[in-house]
């Protein structure tokens, strides 16, 4: 034991260590004190998996300078039930990083579970990075052969980025909002999306009532890729002459009834990846029945002409304003497609 001690106490492996096991008990005290974060409410097992790691990680930053051995091997397991934990909740119900794809964070409620959503990721990162950090500490010295500083310095650091990268991608893709299960979406949309390099230019004309004559919309926004949020516009039709009227819901229903276009089969509505690209997305729900097609440069497809004619015609019409804000996406602009824009995914 003395040996063991006299090479770690005051040693960078054991600073870093308890420096590990520090941050990370400091992020789940910190989702514990913020309101937006309860227990209260949940099973005892539940309660422990959560407050056990964090005596377990206090103890394991003490313990590093006068038994390290033993410290790492707390630190190995308070992690481990910690990640355990953090694994289990995110599978039922909660998603740390859609959180961060409301659009009102402004709202104190909002803003609190982004706070305990990041505190999640930080917590998650930090416990990951002192697992292994602690598992690499554990192995004879010989076994590095002179490599222990890479090794042991950089290898838990890009374990914990690799871990947030592959959950980044799980949880929040395919876009989605927080909270969001059911909305009325319009009878027909209209996408037309023209790439440039990193730039988007979305327009989406809706339609939302075919039968009922209730209007029709337009939604623009220009975004690009890593960027976090953007802006967009939503604007009424609002023609006075009846004949404009009777023009729009006339081409709506030849869309609507077209056998041709219900019975058409395309590729799957995915995001444009081409330098240069442009691409069509329509999105039909009729009375209960809903499917999507989707015409790009990428796929050498065009929509009929019954589509783009009815997005002309509306798009040329006059209009006032309706609505404006922001839209975020966690992805920096890869999680956000064409479903995204058109509302749920409808079939093909």
């Amino acid at each position: 034991m003395g040996t063991d001690s006299k090479q770690h106490r005051w040693h960078p492996p054991g600073l870093i260590a308890a420096a590990l096991f520090l941050a990370g008990a400091t992020s789940i005290a910190g989702m514990l004190v913020n309101r937006n974060f309860t227990l209260w409410d949940t099973p005892l097992l539940f309660k422990i998996g959560f407050f056990f790691p964090l005596p377990g990680l206090l103890v394991a930053s003490a313990l590093v300078f006068a038994r390290p051995r033993l410290a790492f091997i707390t630190g190995i397991i308070s992690g481990a039930v910690a990640l355990a934990w953090m694994g289990w909740t995110e599978r039922n119900g909660w998603n740390s990083w859609i959180i961060f794809n409301a659009t009102d964070l402004s709202d104190p409620d909002m803003r609190g579970l982004s706070i305990v959503a990041g505190l999640r990721i930080v917590a998650t990162m930090l416990t990951v990075m002192l697992v292994v950090y602690s598992a690499l500490q554990l192995f004879p010295r010989e076994w590095w052969s002179g490599k222990s500083i890479l090794w042991t310095r950089l290898l838990p650091a890009a374990t914990g980025l690799l871990v947030l990268a592959i959950w980044l991608v799980q949880s929040a893709s395919p876009y989605r909002l927080p909270g969001v299960i059911d909305w009325n979406y319009p009878d027909i949309r209209i996408l037309h999306v023209v790439k440039r390099g990193l730039f988007y230019s979305e327009v989406c004309a809706a339609i939302p009532d075919v039968d009922l004559w209730k209007g029709a919309y337009i939604t623009r926004s220009e975004r690009r890729l890593f960027q976090y949020q953007f802006g967009f516009e939503e604007r009424a039709v609002a023609a006075d002459d009846p004949s404009v009227w009777q023009r729009i819901y006339q081409l709506a229903n030849t869309i609507a009834q077209s056998p041709g276009i219900w019975k058409l089969r395309t590729p799957p509505a995915k995001p444009l990846r081409s330098w240069k690209a442009e691409g069509w997305y329509v999105a039909l729900l009729i009375r209960g029945h809903g499917v999507t097609r989707a015409f790009t440069t990428e796929y050498h497809t065009k929509p009929p002409h019954e589509v783009t004619d009815l997005f002309s015609f509306i798009e040329d019409q006059p209009t006032r304003p309706v609505m404006s804000g922001v839209i975020r996406d966690v992805c920096l602009g890869f999680c956000y497609d064409p479903h995204a824009a058109l509302g749920p995914y409808l079939g093909h």
